[in-house]
This record gives structure tokens, C-alpha cells and sequence, in this order.
């Protein structure tokens, strides 16, 4: 049955990786020596050079970590470039390396993806030049003496410290006889100096602020605006080359950078209606990049009035698949703006001008293939400097200003993801963001993260952490919990703080706010005086036990009393008069030690005598 089995799917390109592999394991040598002609991939054999991978094995826009090239050059930070001499033990040493990580994952603690295999690979490959240059003539013979001179010629800065674990790889692969004449179990101490950074600074592409993200709404619609001409210059410049030259002088009638540079038509066409298409989608629906170039024809659909994309057009990141499954399992629809509709309408129409080898539409003119990553990355590169945008963007910008929106929609009541999404109030957006299977898991980490840092942030204020004090029912009981948390100074230490914010979160208690220095403290499932689940600035009472109150609403009550004390409320009508005293008086539920000045203005102040 099993030699049935490898029979059958040995050889099958479109069989999965990891079928593959085990079916592979059980036929191969499991250790050196390995014949030439061994089948290392279902394309390629050990003796070859080059190990081609199927592109069905990666996710969409990595089909260039299919080529594992052994010949290929490596930089070193000497200035050299060099490669591998290709009848060379160090040639060997790297191939059954490679192998190594194909084909025995065991060996190392995490499951290795092809993708990931490819980016260990070129780590290795440059760790093996890197040791030619040094002199070696194998990994025997890297010592402790020449390890760190090795290490600092195939890189510089805070990678090395991936090739030190390399190197240790390397050590216990030898050891278990998977590597021949490998490196030598050395106690290798190597010391990597960092350079001291600041690590609360944001890595990577951050999100859009406001005015960036108006900015890139103009440009985008611009070109909407533009759609059919668009799409019926890159028909003509496609059946013509002498259109090329009116389509310039169209399209510089709304970019002007494009008569000051040489660009070639079609594909500037082309790439700024894809580039714009796929932010589009990226900001309402925020997929990584592999799951957009993945998008194939047929994913947008319309149903009455609402138009929505069809999830089984796409191929789905395994985060995605969960939040999938997490939302009811079954469901494979997404409802989209109509903007998005309409810009994905024309992109299946461009796609189809530009013949049609690929279902995918992130492509090019008679690919195979959809584009790769860093392709499509320089697609939007492009678009920014024929639109002169001031600022870069990648596919994950926006994704995370997508994320970043909802999540502020959701925890500090920001409308800014309402006008893209096109919906009416905050509560929509909330749901449609907590429902979106592309950015889900990221939405709920950024709203904990803003409710970790607000609950943190309201705990400080307290007069038992050293702060000005909290008001409100829902106040005091908090300046007694944390009051109990001080130690025998009476200090309340940050890392209680940080421990007590914590169990806050597990009691599903945060601060939402309601209005100015105003927050509702209550459990997420129960109701408030408001008689609502989500808090209502307009029922909220100063009553309710789950409202806090900030200092700046005391300051804002005894301004209200001294204007009252000096006689600002003399000219004002018996209505007004009234209405100020049960407003104030039912503020003093929130700064009960407020009462007796109160009841002091009641009896001094001549306008308010008989009020009450």
C-alpha cells in the first residue's frame, strides 16, 4: 500500500509539500552519501546545481523562492562577491544541508515551510561562501578561531546573530551524521554587539494618519474617476504602439510627472489602475499581500443592492482560515464598498485585455504568474512617484491603517474607518471589522493593546498611584482597589499596577470613553444605568456605578460653582436657573465632597434662594 502510495505521488508536482517530503523520506537515504541522482524535489535531482521547488508549494507572490541556486553570488562585506566552486566539498556540504532542512525538520524546532526554507537557505549559502573566502576548503574547518571573522564577512548588524544560530545548526546536523566532514562541535562563544536602539520606536510600515490617508483617498479616486479611459488606453496601446504617445499626453494631464520621466505605456497604465485597485481592497479589506496577488477572476459578485467578494477567489493565509472558522465555519462571503466593486469590475476587465495565462489578476502583460512580492511592491513605488505622493506605501500599510482605524473606531469612538466602509455609524464599522476574516485577529490585539494601555493610563490617576484622583462612583471603587494595592510605604509599585490591569482585562473590564473625561467601567456583557451593553453618552448618569470621571470634570464643576458664587446666573430665567441646579446637583453623585460649597451657594446666593 505505501510503496502504492509513493508510486502514485513521488513524482506528482501539484502534490502537497509536506505529502511529498514524507512520501520522499521513505524511498531517499535518510544520511550521506547521497547519490547524484536522488530526488531531492518532484523537479529536480542532488547533482543539479539548482533545486527548483513547484510554485504551488508557496503562497502567492514567492514563487521566486522556488530557484534554490547554489551557484548563485554572494556579497561579502569585504567588497567581494564570490560563489561556490560547483565540484567543491563545500558545494556538497551545502546541498546535503539543504537537504537536510527540505527534507529532516526534526532536527530543528519548528516546522520549516518552503518559504521558510528558501530564506534559510540563502542564509546558508552565504554562511558557506562566506566561509570559502576565509580560506576553508570545508566546514571542518571552522574553529572558534576563524568563526567570528567568518561570521562578520557574510553580514553586519543584528542578522548575525541568525548566523550564529546557523552555525550552531550546523554543528548538531554534523553530529548527527547528516553532514559529512561538517563543523565540529566547538564551544563557540561568539559575542554579536548590537547597537543600542530605541525598542519603543514602531517597526516596520506604519499606518496612515488622517491627513496621509486623505491624501492617498484623493489619488485613488483621481484615477476612478478616470476608470474607462483607463482601461481604453491600455486597449489601444496594447493593439497599437503608435498610441503610446497620446496616452502619455493623456495621462500627464492628471499626473504631470509623467511628462518630465520616460515611461513605457501600456504598463504605466497598467500598474497605476492595479496599484490603485489593490489598495483599494487593502484599506476595506486589509488581506496580507499574498492573499491579494492570489485574487483570481470571479471574486467580486453583487446581490440587490449589496455588493460582496467570494472568499474561495483567494487563497486564504492560515490566520484567515482560522478567523474563518471562528465566525461560523461555512462562511465565504464579504460585503464591499461600492468604490471597491466598481474598481475590482474594471480590474478583471483589464485583466482580460492583457492575455489571460494566469487567473490571477495581479499580473503582467502574458505572465504565467502573479507578481511577486517585491514586484508588486514596486507596482505601488511607482504609483507614489507618478502621483507624486509625498510618502511610500506597501500593501501592509494598508492593512494596518485598516486595522489601526477600526480599532480606534472601536475603543476611543473615531468615525475614520466609517468613510471608506461606508457606514452609518460606529457600531456598524465595529461589527464589520470583528467580522472581516482578513484582519480580524489583528483587530482584537490592537483594540487589547489600546485597553491595556487606557486602563493603565486611568489606574495611574488614581490618588493611590500618585495621581490627581478619579471621580464617579465607578472611580472610587477604583481608587480602593488600587488603594489595596499598596505596600507597607503605602507605594503603589508599577509592577502591581501592570499586574492589576491585567486582571482588569480578564474581568473584561475597560475604559470606555463616553464623553470628555467621562468613561464607562463595567463589565463588557452587562448593562449600565444607561440600559445598554455599549455605553450610551446619552443615558449615562453621573449615578451609574461604572462611571469614572477624570479630574478635569471637578475643575469643570467648581468653575460652574465660582461662576455661580460671583453672580453669573442673575440674569438668566427661573427655567435656566432650575435646570442648573439639578444639573449640578446630580454631578455631585461623581465629587461628593463638592456638597457643602453646593449647599453654601444655594443659601448665600440671592438669585438661587427658593430654587430648590
Amino acid at each position: 500500500m505505501v510503496n502504492a502510495a509513493i508510486d502514485n505521488y513521488s513524482l506528482l508536482e501539484e502534490t502537497e509539500a509536506s505529502l511529498w517530503l514524507a512520501l520522499s523520506r521513505s524511498q531517499n537515504a535518510l544520511r550521506p552519501p547521497y547519490p547524484p541522482t536522488m530526488q531531492v524535489t518532484p523537479l529536480s535531482i542532488f547533482g543539479e546545481d539548482r533545486w527548483l521547488l513547484p510554485t504551488a508549494w508557496f503562497p502567492a507572490g514567492s514563487h521566486t523562492k522556488a530557484d534554490l541556486n547554489f551557484l548563485a553570488n554572494g556579497h561579502l562585506s569585504n567588497g567581494h562577491i564570490r560563489r561556490l566552486d560547483p565540484g567543491s566539498l563545500l558545494m556538497q556540504q551545502l546541498k546535503e544541508t539543504t537537504y537536510s532542512l527540505l527534507h529532516i525538520i526534526h532536527i530543528f524546532s519548528d516546522a520549516r515551510k518552503p518559504a521558510t526554507v528558501a530564506n534559510s537557505f540563502a542564509i546558508l549559502r552565504k554562511l558557506v561562501i562566506a566561509a570559502a573566502e576565509a580560506g576553508c576548503r570545508s566546514l571542518s574547518e571552522i574553529t572558534p578561531a576563524n568563526a567570528i571573522s567568518i561570521i562578520e564577512l557574510a553580514s553586519s548588524g543584528r542578522i548575525r546573530i541568525e548566523f550564529v544560530t546557523w552555525l550552531e545548526n550546523l554543528a548538531e546536523l554534523t553530529r548527527r551524521g547528516y553532514i559529512t566532514a561538517g563543523v565540529q562541535n566547538y564551544d563557540f562563544e561568539i559575542e554579536i554587539v548590537l547597537p543600542n536602539r530605541d525598542s519603543s520606536i514602531p517597526k516596520g510600515k506604519q499606518p496612515l494618519d488622517d491627513n496621509e490617508r486623505a491624501l492617498l483617498l484623493a489619488k485613488l479616486l483621481l484615477v476612478m474617476e478616470n476608470q474607462d479611459e483607463f482601461i481604453c488606453w491600455t486597449e489601444d496601446c496594447l493593439a497599437t504602439p503608435s498610441s503610446h504617445r497620446p496616452a502619455q499626453e493623456w495621462l500627464s494631464t492628471i499626473f504631470p510627472q509623467v511628462a518630465e520621466r520616460r515611461y513605457r505605456f501600456p504598463d504605466l497604465l497598467i500598474h497605476l489602475y492595479q496599484g490603485t485597485t489593490g489598495l483599494l481592497i487593502g484599506e476595506a479589506l486589509g488581506p496580507r499581500p499574498s492573499e491579494l496577488l492570489s485574487t483570481e477572476k470571479g471574486f467580486i459578485h453583487r446581490h440587490g443592492p449589496d455588493a460582496f467578494v467570494s472568499l474561495d477567489h483567494f487563497t486564504l493565509d492560515s490566520v484567515t482560515t482560522k478567523s474563518i472558522r471562528k465566525i461560523g465555519g461555512v462562511r465565504r462571503r464579504l460585503r464591499i464598498p461600492e468604490l471597491v466593486y466598481k474598481a475590482a469590475v474594471g480590474l478583471e476587465e483589464m485583466h482580460s485585455l492583457l492575455g489571460q495565462r494566469t487567473p490571477r489578476l495581479f499580473s503582467g502583460v502574458s505572465e504565467e504568474l502573479e507578481y511577486s512580492t517585491n514586484r508588486w511592491n514596486w507596482v505601488l513605488q511607482r504609483f507614489c512617484e507618478v502621483t507624486e505622493l509625498p510618502f511610500s506605501v506597501t500593501q501592509y500599510t494598508a492593512r494596518k491603517t485598516l486595522i489601526s482605524n477600526v480599532a480606534r473606531t472601536i475603543t476611543n469612538g473615531l468615525s475614520a474607518a466609517q468613510v471608506l466602509m461606508d457606514h452609518e455609524d460606529r457600531g456598524t464599522t465595529a461589527g464589520y471589522g470583528l467580522s472581516n476574516p482578513f484582519v480580524r485577529e489583528e483587530i482584537y490585539a490592537e483594540c487589547l493593546n489600546a485597553f491595556r494601555d487606557g486602563t493603565r493610563t486611568l489606574v495611574e490617576m488614581t490618588a493611590a498611584a500618585g495621581g490627581p484622583g478619579l471621580g464617579g462612583k465607578g472611580g472610587a471603587r477604583l481608587e480602593a482597589r488600587v488603594a489595596s494595592l499598596a505596600g507597607k510605604d503605602g507605594v503603589v509599585v508599577p509592577e502591581a499596577i501592570k499586574i492589576f490591569v491585567e486582571e482588569l482585562l480578564q474581568e473584561d473590564v475597560v475604559p470606555i470613553p463616553v464623553a470628555r473625561g467621562v468613561l464607562c467601567m463595567k463589565q463588557a456583557t452587562a448593562k449600565g444605568e444607561c440600559g445598554s451593553v455599549v455605553p450610551d453618552v446619552g443615558g449615562c448618569k453621573p449615578s451609574c456605578t461604572a462611571q469614572v470621571q477624570q479630574q478635569n470634570r471637578r475643575d469643570l464643576m467648581l468653575w460652574e460653582l465660582e461662576m455661580a458664587r460671583s453672580g453669573g446666573l442673575e440674569e438668566v430665567s427661573l427655567l435656566q436657573k432650575a435646570y442648573w441646579v439639578n444639573e449640578i446637583e446630580a454631578q455631585l453623585a461623581a465629587w461628593p465632597d463638592l456638597r457643602p460649597d453646593f449647599e453654601g451657594i444655594l443659601t448665600t446666593v440671592p438669585a438661587l434662594r427658593g430654587i430648590r
